[in-house]
């Protein structure tokens, strides 16, 4: 079934006299029987609506009454990947799946879970072997759309965009394929072509929050961090209880330095949706920028307590409490939340290390820190984005040599062939701090020229307000040389 029409079932009367028995039932300890499809469409309204709690406990259900559904199976692979990001846990749930269904939805379980293991060219063998089976036009359209949905979900936007093309003209044809043709151009940094789609949309349908929205974020990314303010605000004009919308104007405040006003629209999205970990974060960080520690330290031992014992959410919410805490010289108590982390399945990720090792640096336990972010990289693979936030990590508690170091390591691979384009207005940052003159002027041109919404976001507050960072190396090079003379 695609992905509108389930969306519209949800919302039909069947749908929701279905729902309302089942949740009448769990509440006196007694739900009711149902048949495969239909406790399956309920463990999937809840998953489409983020209630993780009650899609664990649907699903549980589900697997109770109908336990070697194929459909089942699906959604346990599902929860696997993305719930309890065990990959490993869906490759076994997946040797059950039937070898011989040629179904779309076990297509797209085997290909979530080929993405998953990071081998995108075996989902698109599989996805094309389905496609090959399908000779209705409608339904071979839907299908594409479902794939290059799997495949932005993975953020592999460049097989997402193969797939919206692999039906001629289907862009020109379909509002949804145009949409996520957008997305997949700005995703994969065309961000012109991007936009100017998105503004068709929008001449077409000018009330649509979403494409609002989505025009406002591609603007973020381009770095016209203003006009992602208005296309926002017309986007929380339509729907002013909108929290996406009001989110990326916050986030778009802070890019500008505006913590006051982003924290207002933080908390706005909080009060929408209180049971937000990513908001109270938010909120909480504001806060800390502003040096209201007490007020932020409130605002996530709430999120806590809300939180009750998802773990999801437990584990983004330990580490900043922990950071807040350091803050307010409460070393024991940081500890304390450091190692609730720890115990969590997040903190035992790569990325879990950087986080932990981020926090021992700041509580100035420098082996140990150091000790975490080595294992972090290693299991990892030196992978780019994790050496960018041990870098920032460094580069935060004043280590700047080290980070010059790493940074360094990163960006002049021989094995890669080619400089990356990512860290040089961090490694310039670092020369800067080191007295490197020539090499802070080197890595700021290449970062301007390759990276200019980075080296935005790193090094604006070297340059006058509102400069282009077009024009960030002939400025420092002139100011630099005025200083020599």
């Amino acid at each position: 079934m695609a992905k509108n029409t389930i969306d519209e079932y949800f919302l039909s009367d069947e749908f929701q006299e279905m729902l309302k028995k089942y949740e009448d039932g769990c509440k006196s300890g007694r739900p009711p029987y149902l048949d495969a499809d239909d406790i399956a469409d309920i463990v999937e309204y809840y998953w489409d609506s983020r209630d993780y709690d009650n899609t664990e406990k649907a699903l549980k259900y589900c697997i109770h009454l109908h336990p070697d559904e194929q459909r089942t199976l699906a959604l346990q692979v599902r929860m696997a990947l993305f719930g309890h990001h065990d990959i490993e846990e869906a490759k076994r749930l997946l040797k059950r799946l039937s070898p011989y269904d040629t179904d779309n939805e076990t297509a797209f379980t085997k290909a979530e879970v080929a993405l998953a293991d990071n081998s995108p060219q075996i989902a698109t063998e599989v996805l094309n072997r389905q496609l090959e089976r399908i000779t209705d036009p409608a339904e071979r359209d839907d299908f594409l759309l479902d794939c290059a949905d799997i495949f932005e979900l993975y953020d592999r936007y460049d097989y997402a965009l193969q797939w919206i093309l692999k039906g001629k003209d289907l862009y020109k044809r379909s509002e949804e394929a145009k949409e996520m043709m957008a997305r997949t151009l700005v995703k994969n940094g065309e961000y012109e072509k991007g936009k100017s789609l998105f503004n068709e949309l929008i001449d077409n349908d000018p009330y649509n929050s979403d494409y609002w929205y989505s025009l406002s974020m591609a603007q973020m990314w381009n770095g016209e961090i203003e006009d992602s303010i208005s296309s926002a605000e017309y986007a929380i004009a339509i729907d002013p209880d909108d929290d996406e919308s009001l989110k990326l104007k916050a986030d778009a405040l802070y890019e500008l330095g505006n913590y006051e006003e982003a924290l207002k629209y933080y908390h706005k999205c909080r009060e929408l949706n209180p049971e937000s970990e990513s908001a109270a974060i938010m909120e909480a960080t504001m806060l800390t920028m502003l040096n209201k520690y007490d007020e932020a330290l409130q605002v996530l031992l709430t999120a806590e307590e809300n939180a009750g014992d998802n773990e999801r959410k437990l584990a983004k919410i330990y580490p900043e409490t922990a950071t807040v805490y350091i803050h307010l010289n409460k070393k024991k108590k940081a500890r304390e939340y450091l190692a609730l982390f720890k115990n969590t399945a997040d903190g035992q990720t790569p990325s879990g290390l950087v986080t932990i090792g981020h926090i021992l640096l700041s509580l100035g336990d420098v082996e140990e820190a150091a000790s975490n972010f080595v294992d972090a990289l290693n299991d990892s693979n030196m992978d780019e984005d994790l050496q960018m936030q041990v870098a920032a990590s460094l580069m935060d508690n004043g280590y700047y040599q080290q980070a010059y170091t790493l940074l360094k390591e990163m960006l002049h691979d021989e094995e890669a062939g080619k400089e990356q384009k990512k860290g040089y207005a961090a490694l310039a940052v670092c020369c800067d701090e080191l007295g490197l003159e020539d090499e802070f002027l080197k890595y700021l041109k290449i970062a301007a020229q390759q990276h200019p919404h980075e080296t935005k976001s790193v090094l604006s507050e070297y340059f006058p307000e509102g400069m282009d960072p077009k024009d960030y190396y002939n400025y420092m090079y002139k100011k630099i040389k005025d200083k020599k003379k």
